[in-house]
């Protein structure tokens, strides 16, 4: 519309000036309407260049070396998009994003290789034995890896279809957690897994071998705000509020904010404990069957090929399926 009018008037202002009338009241009337036509010529490009509107609006942040920031919201409240402008994943229209050391990013949606557990967790990292065995203690993975057929060695299938939720988004937990890096990005890992198993993530991984590092969490899961140094509430692609969780608290109600999981993380017992220590116990002797387990667990073998000339019996078998030797001795000359 704004292009349309601006159009209008220039053929109005060429209209006046091809008359040659110079009285005053016309040279004001068209210096109006040439300024009005640059105005609508502005309006309407700005349209045309930004059609959409800012998925992130009004970001001023600055988190603390060594910090647990958790991020809450409604869902579509800008969650996940502010994980990815902090690592880089979305164009900026204004502004800059400053970044310090290797970044560990956790999806929502558990990415895994056609490969086994354990080139899942190293992804082509060197094995550290103590590393990988406090890896997988704190992320909650002994007792599944415990119940698969070959243990570390068994390989997931396609997009982990032999893997529950669960199993995925812990194995993708673990791969970061063994990467060694600087600052953790984690989209809402605790949403996939049971109460019981997120109050041990949250206090064996995000809160314990985790916690020398920066720590983001996006979260659904308010009970467990007590144990950030900061809170983030977002509304609609902006920070609505920031501060430690008591503050927070006092000045917001975060019931709406909160998960499907209730209040039952403190029921984590030592029943949890005691089968995590059986099960880094049988670790010790998968590791020495742990390249056999590789051959026997593969779910994708090598594929066969036969090499040198085709055989008689194949082309005796081709002739036979044509109907008649003419139509074969077609196709062979």
């Amino acid at each position: 519309m704004s292009n349309a009018r601006a159009c209008r008037l220039e053929k109005e202002i060429k209209a006046m000036a091809r008359r040659r009338k110079s009285s005053v009241v016309v040279e004001e009337t068209c210096v109006k309407k040439e300024k009005e036509v640059e105005k609508l010529r502005s309006e309407f490009v700005a349209k045309k260049t930004t059609p959409w509107s800012p998925t992130l609006s009004g970001i001023n942040l600055t988190i603390k070396k060594g910090e647990l920031l958790m991020v809450i919201g409604r869902v579509g409240s800008g969650k996940t998009s502010l994980l990815s402008a902090l690592c880089g994943e979305i164009d900026k229209c204004s502004g800059t994003v400053q970044r310090w050391g290797c970044i560990g990013y956790v999806s929502q949606n558990p990415w895994i290789r056609n490969a086994t557990v354990r080139d899942n967790i190293l992804f082509g990292m060197p094995y550290d034995r103590q590393l990988y065995k406090a890896t997988i203690s704190a992320c909650c993975l002994g007792p599944d890896i415990e119940s698969l057929p070959n243990g570390s060695g068994t390989e997931i299938g396609e997009r982990g279809v032999n893997v529950s939720g669960g199993q995925k988004a812990r194995i993708q937990l673990a791969r970061a957690v063994y990467s060694g890096a600087d600052t953790y990005l984690l989209d809402d890992p605790l949403s996939a897994v049971d109460t019981h198993v997120s109050a041990k993530l949250m206090k064996d991984c995000v809160c314990g071998m985790l916690s020398g590092s920066t720590r983001v969490l996006v979260t659904h899961q308010v009970q467990y705000l007590r144990y950030a140094d900061r809170v983030i509430v977002m509304e609609d692609g902006k920070i609505v509020d920031i501060g430690e969780p008591d503050e927070v608290m006092a000045r917001r109600d975060l019931s709406a904010y909160a998960g499907e999981n209730g209040e039952k993380e403190e029921e984590v017992g030592e029943a949890m404990d005691e089968n995590a220590n059986m099960t880094l116990a049988k670790m010790e002797e998968e590791e020495a069957k742990y390249m056999s387990q590789r051959e026997l667990g593969g779910l994708v073998g090598a594929e066969e090929r036969d090499q040198g000339a085709v055989s008689k019996d194949v082309w005796m078998s081709y002739m036979q399926a044509c109907g008649s030797i003419w139509c074969a001795s077609q196709s062979l000359s």
